[in-house]
């Protein structure tokens, strides 16, 4: 029988839900507000991600600053 249920149906309409994979987001300020987004609604519904959030920003901050250093070393010795 396979995936198809009744009349055509998959199973997969059985169980209705966002699949975030799915959602076309472009990289652009469209995309921006919907990452913000997810951030807060995230923040909102799990408090207890509010440390990991902090420490991932303060890694971000800190490997974009030597990707940033690393970048302008290399181009001096070009």
């Amino acid at each position: 029988m396979g995936s198809e249920g009744h009349g055509g149906r998959t199973r997969e309409d059985d169980y209705p839900e966002i699949n975030c994979s799915r959602i076309k987001v472009g990289g652009d300020l469209g995309g921006l507000i919907f990452v913000i987004g997810v951030v807060v609604c995230t923040l909102v519904g799990v408090p207890e991600a509010r440390g990991f959030l902090g420490a991932s920003l303060a890694g971000g901050v800190v490997v974009s600053a030597g990707l940033f250093w690393w970048h302008r070393q290399r181009r001096g010795q070009r």
